[in-house]
């Protein structure tokens, strides 16, 4: 009787582990937008970053407009040319202001979801 006992707790014990498991993959695989809302915080900071921070200090020692905006990424913690979604940061510059643009989720220029320097 003991050993019955001992062989259906072990047994139900291996079911509810196995449940377990298998409820903290579905859990875990659930997209609860916490990348995206990443994603765009890195965007705003990095065009920022880019613009307010790294153009300053370019300018510090060279005239005019960077050609490209690896030439301000040594002046960066985290060198990007990139955004989170994988397409390159956009850079308008004339008279000694710079503005930094990534086309955002969508990964069209120019749309609502664009994250810009200047805004």
């Amino acid at each position: 009787m003991i050993g019955e006992l001992i062989a259906w707790a072990v047994t139900w014990a291996v079911v509810v582990g196995v449940l377990a498991v298998l409820a903290i993959g579905v859990v875990g695989s659930i997209d609860f937008g916490h990348d995206d809302d990443a994603k765009i915080d890195i965007a705003k900071l990095t065009v920022s970053k880019l613009a307010h921070e790294a153009y300053p200090q370019w300018s510090r020692d060279h005239k005019g407009c960077p050609h490209s905006l690896a030439e301000l990424t040594e002046y960066m913690d985290t060198p990007r040319t990139t955004d989170p979604w994988g397409q390159r940061y956009r850079m308008f510059c004339s008279g000694g202001l710079l503005i930094v643009a990534s086309s955002g989720e969508d990964r069209i220029p120019n749309t609502a979801d664009d994250r810009w320097s200047n805004q």
